[in-house]
Formats: C-alpha cells, sequence, structure tokens
C-alpha cells in the first residue's frame, strides 16, 4: 500500500493518534501534531466529528464531545500545520460532514470507526473519496466486517483496504488484545486486503511496546498509537497513550522489528552469498575413480572446498568418469561428458509476421539458415545435436514436413503449453542433460558465444545460464533437463512457458542462476530478431552481405559489429519496433506447498 510517499511494502507505517487527547484546545492539538513529527511518527490522524452527527442530543456524553470538535475553519488550520512537517494525514469520519471536511483538507487516507462499520451509505461516499481506506475491526462481527468489505468490492474500489484490529477500550486489557484475531483475519481475507494494529494498552505498561512488535511480526503493515505530552492527564485517551521520549523509542523499536524479520522471501543476500561460499560442501573423490567409472555413494564425499564443484548429487549418479580422477580430486562437470541438445522452439502462427520462419534469407529459409548456424556449433562439436519443437496444429505441419525433409529431427506437442512441447523432445534425449533453447526468431545466433555461455554454465555449476547482454536475436539459454522438469511439476500455471525465463528469474532463490559477463566493446544494441518486415528486411540485408563475402553461415558477432561500422544506417532501421510485452495474465509461482508435502 502507498500512503502518499510512504510504501507500507517496504516500511511499517507508524501512525500517531492525536484522537481526542487535545481536549479540544485548538493550539494544543497543534502542539501534538509538532511533537509526533519529533517522535518520528509517518503519519498524524485525527478524529473528526461534530456533536450533533455522532450522538443523540440526550447521550450522556453529548455536550462533552460538542465542546471538544473543532469547526471547519479550525479544521483547515490543523490540516495546513500537519503539512508543515510533511506528515501523512488520517482521518477518522464519524459522518458525511466530517467526511466532506477531510475530503476538502486533501487527507492521505480515510479511516471508518468500527462503530460505523455496519454504515454501508457512509462507507460508500468514502469509498467515492478513492482514497486508501482504514476499517477498525475491535467489537465488530465477522458478518460485518466481510460486509464492509463487500460493499467496497462491490464499487469496483482501487485503492488498499487495510483492517484495522484492535479493541478499543481505555486502557485495554492484555488478555483482551488477541492478536491471533489477525491471523485468522488474513487467513479469511488473504492479500485482498492489508492488516494493521490499534494499540491501547495502558501507555505506562511494557507491552505497550511489545504488543505492536508481535502485530508486525504477524503481518501488520500499520501501527497506530496514541500520543501525548503528558499521561498523567486525565481524559479518555490519556490511559493508552505514550508520552513524547517513548513514542521515539516506540518508534526505533518498531524499526529494529522490522530489520530482525527481513523479507519473506528466499533470495540470499550478499553476506548470505558470502556465508554459502565459505561453508558450502562439493562432491570429492574419496578414492581413486578409474576411467569409467560410474559415480556412486562409495567413492564420492562432500567436503568444503574454497573451489567450485558439483553439490547437486542428482547431477552426479547417472554420470561416468571420463578419465582417472584421484583421491582428494573435486569433482567437476569435466570429469564427465555431458551433453547438450539444442531445441529450436518454433511455430507458423505469427501474429506481426506471416510465414516468416519459410522468409527466404540470402540463399535459404530463415529456419533453414538457423538450422546451418547449429550445423556449424555441432560440427565444432560445442552442441551434440539439435531439433525443432512445434505443435500438433495442422498449421504447422508444413513447417514440421520441411524440417523433417532437411535431415533435422522434429518433435511436436501441446498448441499452448512450450514448456510440455519441449519436454517431449528432452524426454527422447535421456542421456543429454543440458538444454539449449533457441527461438525460431533468433537465427543470428553465434556460435562462438553460444560455446562461452555453456562453458560459463558448466563453469559455474549453474541451473539456469544467459546471456542478455548479447544484441536481441544472438542470445541463448541454457538449462539443466533437471530444471524444466522441475518446472512442469510444480509451476501453478502452465499455460505462459514461452516465458519460461520469468519461471526461473520469479523464484531464483529455487535455482542456480547466472549471466554470461560481455564486454561492452564486443557487442552492440541492435535489435536482430525477426518478428516484424522491419525486422526482416534488416536481416535479409545483412545475411546477403556475409552470403557475397563466403560468409553466409559462418559469420560472426565481430563480423555483424563490423557491417553495422561500414553500414550504421542500417542499425536504425528497425529502431522503431516495439518489443512486445510479456503478457500478465499467467502466474510465474511455484507450488512450495505441493512440492514440500512431497516425501
Amino acid at each position: 500500500m502507498k500512503i502518499n510517499h510512504i510504501d507500507t511494502n517496504k516500511k511499517v507505517l507508524i501512525v500517531a493518534e492525536i484522537g481526542n487527547n487535545h481536549e479540544g484546545d485548538f493550539e494544543f492539538a497543534k502542539e501534538l501534531i509538532y511533537l509526533a513529527a519529533e517522535a518520528g511518527a509517518d503519519a498524524v490522524k485525527f478524529q473528526i466529528y461534530f456533536g450533533p452527527d455522532l450522538l443523540t442530543n440526550d447521550h450522556p456524553r453529548y455536550d462533552h464531545f460538542c465542546d471538544q470538535s473543532f469547526d471547519e475553519e479550525e479544521w483547515k488550520i490543523i490540516f495546513k500545520e500537519s503539512r508543515k512537517y510533511n506528515k501523512e494525514i488520517i482521518a477518522d469520519v464519524f459522518g458525511l460532514r466530517a467526511l466532506k471536511v477531510a475530503i476538502l483538507n486533501k487527507v492521505d487516507g480515510i479511516k471508518i470507526h468500527s462503530s460505523d462499520l455496519s454504515n454501508i451509505p457512509l462507507i460508500e461516499e468514502c469509498a467515492k473519496a478513492n482514497l486508501p481506506i482504514y476499517l477498525a475491526t475491535g467489537g465488530s462481527t465477522l458478518i460485518e466486517i466481510k460486509n464492509a468489505i463487500f460493499s467496497l468490492k462491490n464499487l469496483n474500489f482501487k485503492q488498499e483496504i487495510n483492517l484495522m484490529h484492535g479493541f478499543q477500550a481505555y486502557p485495554t486489557k492484555i488478555s483482551n488484545n488477541d492478536l491471533l484475531r489477525i491471523s485468522e483475519l488474513k487467513e479469511i481475507f488473504g492479500d485482498n486486503v492489508s492488516y494493521g494494529f490499534m494499540d491501547h494498552t495502558d501507555g505506562s505498561d511494557i507491552h505497550a511496546i511489545y504488543l505492536p512488535a508481535i502485530a508486525i511480526a504477524l503481518g501488520c503493515t500499520v501501527i497506530e498509537k496514541h500520543i501525548t505530552d503528558d499521561r498523567s492527564k486525565k481524559g479518555i485517551d490519556y490511559y493508552s497513550s505514550l508520552e513524547i521520549g517513548e513514542f521515539k523509542k516506540f518508534v526505533a523499536f518498531c524499526d529494529d522489528v522490522e530489520k530482525y524479520l527481513g523479507k519473506n522471501d528466499f533470495v540470499r543476500s550478499h553476506d548470505e552469498e558470502i556465508y554459502r561460499s565459505n561453508v558450502k560442501k562439493v562432491f570429492v573423490a574419496s578414492k581413486n575413480i578409474s576411467k569409467n567409472t560410474s559415480f556412486n555413494k562409495n567413492n564420492l564425499e562432500m567436503l568444503r572446498s574454497p573451489e567450485v564443484g558439483i553439490s547437486n548429487y542428482e547431477l552426479l549418479k547417472d554420470q561416468v568418469s571420463n578419465k582417472k580422477i584421484f583421491k582428494g580430486e573435486i569433482i567437476s562437470p569435466l570429469n564427465f561428458e555431458r551433453k547438450v541438445l539444442g531445441i529450436v522452439v518454433a511455430r507458423s502462427k505469427s501474429s506481426r509476421l506471416k510465414g516468416k520462419a519459410s522468409l527466404k534469407v540470402g540463399s535459404v529459409s530463415s529456419l533453414e539458415h538457423l538450422f546451418k548456424r547449429l550445423e556449424y556449433c555441432k560440427n565444432n562439436e560445442f552442441i551434440n545435436d539439435y531439433v525443432l519443437c512445434t505443435t500438433k496444429d495442422p498449421s504447422d505441419d508444413k513447417l514440421a514436413k520441411f524440417t523433417e525433409s532437411i535431415g533435422v529431427k522434429v518433435y511436436r506437442g501441446d498448441e499452448e503449453n512450450v514448456l510440455k512441447r519441449m519436454m517431449v523432445a528432452v524426454e527422447s534425449y535421456p542421456d543429454f542433460s543440458t538444454i539449449l533453447r533457441i527461438t525460431g526468431d533468433d537465427i543470428l545466433i553465434e556460435p562462438n558465444y553460444l560455446k562461452k555461455t555453456i562453458d560459463h554454465h558448466y563453469k559455474l555449476n549453474a541451473d539456469y545460464t544467459d546471456a542478455k547482454l548479447l544484441p536481441s536475436g544472438t542470445e541463448v539459454e541454457v538449462f539443466e533437463s533437471s530444471v524444466l522438469k522441475f518446472l512442469l511439476r510444480w509451476c501453478v500455471d502452465t499455460s505462459g512457458t514461452e516465458y519460461l525465463t520469468n519461471y526461473i528469474t520469479d523464484n531464483s532463490h529455487l535455482f542456480d542462476c547466472a549471466s554470461l559477463p560481455v564486454n561492452k566493446n564486443e557487442t552492440i544494441n541492435a535489435r536482430l530478431t525477426l518478428d516484424t518486415i522491419e525486422d526482416y528486411k534488416l536481416i535479409n540485408d545483412l545475411i546477403n552481405y556475409f552470403k557475397d563475402h563466403d560468409k553466409e553461415f559462418t559469420y560472426t558477432l565481430s563480423d555483424i559489429l563490423n557491417y553495422f561500422k561500414k553500414f550504421p544506417k542500417k542499425l536504425n532501421s528497425n529502431k522503431s519496433v516495439v518489443q512486445k510485452k510479456i503478457p500478465k495474465k499467467f502466474s510465474t509461482e511455484i507450488d512450495y506447498k505441493g512440492f514440500c508435502s512431497q516425501k
């Protein structure tokens, strides 16, 4: 949630509740604003009410609340004073007149008191202000809370809704705080809303600091606390208030709690990476291992080492040593053969360039040109084999037939799920541990950098390695086949698996990822992928140039750089093309619960 410039996804919002502590004293109200700023609060909160709009005239506290309320002009000055200290302003609104005052003075958030939780007409009017709404839940039933949220959602309310837990007694007994209700609310409403805690514990009690800390640990992103200059004064709100010095300590303590809790993902920090590098174990030969010997638990042990080695037993258990390995030697991919399968993912349908796989570039079609480049890689032992993966849709029959006619194997699969389609090929090559993915649009793949990417992948024992610093259309992606199998089984939504990289990067804490480092002078900011007519004209001209210079299928990235130095205008010929955005309709999450429940 964002309250003006306060992002509660990154920092807990500490709200200094002035409430009724001003006792109707206009000048003292302004002083409390200053004291809240000095104490380090992120926001101040006021209760806006007018006696006749709050109570019946026979209510025993009618005169009291009439005496304590400010008029519209006084509220205007109070809000102006608050802005001097760059404080966010939240307002409790008790009725439509109070709401009007809050809106006219441009508050940053509106709070609805628990006594108004069933006041659906007021809630609906608050929604029109299009500001974050805080719903106080103290003393409310679950039905009342649900109805309030439903009324906002029914209006297509887009701002943040925060459920503020807290029993509003002055002071609240420790036994009446019921902090576990926060967890229950989260269980019921999930991520549809956010959560906060209003603490009304006796300000002199140590629990007045500890309870908010527990609330933060339970997931509250807003903490509301009364503030006063002197708790010995008499008044309804004073008992639960913190004095200025106490409030400062309270703010500092909440900051510390956030540091203690840290982040809730498994993305390793820099310090964690250092720790991991110091303590992580790798496989070492526990005895001399002869050539052509299978790796197993009898000839391997795990030891800490400063050198990079293999720590994934699954990577070793089906492998055979390709040379003699001496006792104590760290096991690396160089100790056994790892086969690389290049998978070209392509289909006939294209929204921007019809039939692009069949378009002639140089002397052959664009797809055949890509295969020629891969054949060069195979002949030079950069990869062991390559195939085409396309769909079972009849529109791809011609594509499949042509590919088979030039001696390239074709695997066909799911029309929507690219990962399932690729797995048809992967499972047909069970002894190939490494998968090189190339899209049919990237016909200018760079063989030398393809090899560099694979070597970098093996050097770091990575699960996934990209070469994203290369020009678009020349890069490749390298996956371990075990990663693809994992994604297929545990991805929450596999409808968007054309974008496999997103599954990896969004769950980077599960995988060892790497990127090929590339010097800036070795590359260029160019669009060399085939997706539009502008792309086609550029690529066709480039390939015809190399054809005329006897490098039709063997040109390098260096050759491409020299081409653009010679023809600089060509570089900008397709700059106007807008890259297709990755759809947001699919989830890139992993089913952790399902994964962890497996034995």
